[in-house]
């Protein structure tokens, strides 16, 4: 298991102490939790997985207009020593899987159907609903300079959005674009929350000035999730799609 080195000072100072550690961790599919028993290994600065969690992190802090306060030390690697489950609560809703298989091969058959931009547009995000769940997503394609995204189609939002712009390498939409590789946020509610609390806390110190402009959420208010998925063209990256969601339901298998 892999936690990242921020802001637990503390914690981590008693870890390399005495280098063992209890954490729960919960699947989002079924709302199982399980405790583990670890034990610390090491500590990466560097390599695929630093790379991995730090391109998250960036995108958030970018998000929220904090680049220059969230930083990635490290990445601190620990041994599964034991992992017992615990008894899920009752009632918990358990998403039914879905034949995924079958809904890309329906997927891509409307939008083989197309005739014009518009409507392989409109077809995509309608059928990101119908057939994946995705009631709210939207495109945003590179303008002429490369240096920003504008929307260009949405599905599912009160306002369409279309014409809104993204500065490639800001937030989590411009990060997936300029790094070329999908980026997710699961818990985006509690994220936001921390990230409004730091900005608040350095303003009230009078540190405000390290703090970016705050990029707002394209459409969907308190939205919990976020799918960002660069969409790519011979190597090079022409737009985004994203795909926010209230509940906060897992969005990998699509």
């Amino acid at each position: 298991m892999a936690l990242s080195v921020q802001f637990f000072n503390k914690t981590r100072r008693n870890i390399l102490e005495n280098p063992r550690a209890q954490v729960i961790v919960v699947a989002p599919e079924t709302t199982d939790q399980y405790r583990m028993e670890l034990e610390f290994e090491r500590t990466e600065t560097a390599g695929a997985l630093f790379e991995r969690v730090r391109v998250k992190l960036d995108a958030i802090a970018s998000q929220s207009g904090m680049q220059d306060v969230f930083r990635l030390r490290g990445i601190d690697v620990y041994r599964v020593i034991i992992c017992r489950p615990i008894v899920r609560p009752q009632g918990a809703r358990v998403d039914a899987d879905t034949n995924a298989l079958a809904a890309v091969t329906q997927f891509m058959g409307r939008l083989g159907a197309c005739g014009d931009l518009d409507t392989l547009l409109a077809t995509a995000l309608e059928q990101l609903n119908a057939l994946f769940g995705h009631a709210q997503s939207f495109i945003m394609v590179r303008d002429e300079s490369g240096k920003r995204l504008y929307t260009v189609a949405s599905h599912g939002f009160a306002e369409s959005g279309v014409g809104s712009e993204v500065v490639i390498g800001e937030g989590l939409i411009g990060t997936a674009a300029a790094r070329g590789i999908p980026l997710r946020t699961t818990n985006f509610a509690r994220e936001r929350v921390l990230s409004r609390a730091v900005r608040e806390e350095l303003t009230r110190i009078g540190d405000a000035g390290r703090l970016a402009r705050e990029i707002p959420l394209p459409g969907l208010a308190n939205a919990k999730s976020q799918l960002a998925i660069p969409l790519e063209a011979r190597g090079e990256v022409l737009g985004v799609l994203l795909s926010p969601e209230r509940r906060g339901r897992p969005l990998s298998r699509t």
